[in-house]
C-alpha cells in the first residue's frame, strides 16, 4: 500500500533504526520562557491544512501560495489566534499541506524543514491517505463516475465498496514484519516518527512534544432514518448507494482501527516525547446521520461538522469553479511529474484529468468544517496543558 516508499525511496535510510536514548537537554527557566515567543508548528495532510474553498480566496490562509490549500480556520490557525493557552506571543509555522502522505512529513518533499526554529511543539494529522480512505469514500459514498460499474452494494464482496474497505483494512491491520516488501500502517508511522525525531529542528530538548492526532468517525452508525438515504453524486439515478447501518459501521470501523494502531504504535515508540491525541469524541453529536437531523442538514447544517459533496443540481458554485481554473494550475509531485496518485489527500481527491484537480468545494467533502477544527484544537491544547509544556498555561 505504501508504494511511494518502495518505488521512490530505495537506498534511503528508511529501515528500522536503533534509537539511542539521547542526553535530553532541560528547558530554560520558566521566567525566561515566559518572555519568549512560543514557537510551534503544524504538519500533516488536508485534515491539518484544511481545504480552502471560497471565491476570491476569502478562506485562504496564505493565498494558497504553494498549492497546499491551507484554510483560515484550520485547527492550527485557530490555535495561533487563541492567546489563552500560551504564556507568550505565539509564532506558528503552518507547514501542513493538502495531499500529503506520511512520507511527506520528513523525507519526500518534507514539511519538517518548514517548521521554524526549534519549535516547542509540533502537531501532526496524517496517514489517512496512506490507508486508502479515498477509495472508500468514492466507492462507498459518492460513486460519482457514471462510466464505472461499482457492482453490488456493500457488503457484497464483489462490489467496489467492499473491495475498497478490505484493501484499507489489510493495510491498517498488517502486522509489523509480516511482509518486508509491503509495509503496514504501524511500520509507516514508526518510520515517520524516526525521521521526525532525527530532524535538527527537534534535537535533544526534553520539553519538546509531538502531538499526533487520529481522525474522527464520520457517521452516527446507529440511527435508522439515514439508512434509506444516500449521498450519491447522482441522486436522480436510483438514489444509490444507500447509507445502510452496515456500511456506516464499516466505515467508522476503519477509522477506529486506524486510531487504535496509531495509539498503540505511539505508546510503544521509544521516544516518549510523542503523544497520541484522540479527536473523535469531540465530533459526537455532529457527524453525518445524527438523530434529529434531516437529509438536507447533511449538506447545509452548521451542526454537522463535516463537509459533504454538494448535490449536482446546485449551481451556485459555478463562479468559484471559474475562479479556480483561471488562478490555479495543477500541482504535480516534484519527484515524479507523471504520478498524480498522491497530489491530494484521500478525503479531497476528486478526479485526475491531465493533472487538473477541482476547486475547494469539490475537494472538501469528509473534511472538518470550522467547528470540527475547533474540536481538534481543544483536544490538542488540553493534552499540552496536561503535559505541562513550558510556555503553555496550566
Amino acid at each position: 500500500m505504501r508504494s511511494v516508499f518502495q518505488a521512490g525511496l530505495v537506498g534511503l535510510n528508511f529501515v528500522a533504526r536503533s534509537i539511542a536514548a539521547p542526553a535530553l537537554i532541560p528547558p530554560p527557566p520558566l521566567e525566561i520562557l515566559g518572555s519568549l515567543p512560543f514557537k510551534w508548528a503544524a504538519i500533516g495532510d488536508s485534515w491539518a491544512s484544511g481545504v480552502t474553498y471560497a471565491l476570491n480566496g476569502a478562506t485562504d490562509y496564505d493565498n494558497n501560495k504553494d498549492g497546499c490549500m491551507r484554510i483560515k480556520h484550520a485547527y492550527s490557525a485557530q490555535m495561533s489566534n487563541d492567546d489563552t493557552w500560551t504564556t507568550g506571543k505565539q509564532d506558528m509555522s503552518f507547514a501542513a499541506c493538502s495531499g500529503s502522505k506520511l512520507v511527506n512529513m520528513a523525507v519526500l518533499n518534507p514539511q519538517m524543514p518548514k517548521t521554524g526554529d526549534r519549535p516547542r511543539i509540533i502537531t501532526m494529522t496524517a496517514g489517512g491517505n496512506d490507508a486508502g480512505f479515498f477509495n472508500v469514500v468514492i466507492n462507498c459514498v459518492y460513486q460519482q463516475y457514471l462510466l464505472i460499474n461499482y457492482g453490488p452494494a456493500y457488503p457484497d464482496p464483489n462490489g467496489l465498496c467492499a473491495i475498497a474497505i478490505k484493501n484499507a483494512t489489510d493495510y491498517i491491520e498488517r502486522a509489523a514484519g509480516s511482509n518486508p516488501d509491503v509495509l503496514g500502517l504501524s511500520e509507516d508511522l514508526a518510520a515517520t516518527l524516526d525521521d521526525i525525531f532525527a530532524s535538527n529542528k527537534i534535537g535533544d530538548r526534553e520539553s519538546f512534544r509531538l502531538y499526533v492526532t487520529g481522525y474522527a468517525h464520520f457517521f452516527n452508525a446507529e440511527t435508522d432514518w439515514c439508512t434509506a438515504g444516500s449521498f450519491g453524486a447522482f441522486p436522480l439515478i436510483g438514489g444509490q448507494p444507500k447509507l445502510s447501518k452496515e456500511l456506516r459501521i464499516a466505515i467508522n470501523g476503519l477509522v477506529e482501527k486506524f486510531n487504535r494502531v496509531y495509539e498503540k504504535t505511539i505508546a510503544d515508540y521509544p521516544d516518549k516525547r510523542v503523544r497520541y491525541v484522540e479527536v473523535t469524541q469531540g465530533f459526537e453529536g455532529n457527524r453525518f446521520c445524527e438523530e434529529g437531523k434531516s437529509h438536507r442538514d447533511q449538506y447545509y447544517s452548521d451542526d454537522v461538522w463535516l463537509w459533504n459533496l454538494p448535490p449536482p443540481y446546485e449551481t451556485d458554485q459555478t463562479a468559484e469553479m471559474d475562479h479556480y481554473y483561471t488562478t490555479r494550475s495543477a500541482i504535480l509531485d516534484k519527484e515524479d511529474p507523471e504520478d498524480f496518485s498522491h497530489v491530494f489527500d484521500i478525503f479531497n481527491d476528486v478526479k485526475f484529468e491531465s493533472g487538473v484537480n477541482g476547486p475547494g468545494w469539490m475537494l472538501r467533502p469528509f473534511h472538518p468544517k470550522e467547528k470540527g477544527h475547533a474540536a481538534i484544537k481543544d483536544a490538542i491544547i488540553a493534552q499540552a496543558r496536561r503535559d505541562g509544556v513550558p510556555g503553555v498555561k496550566g
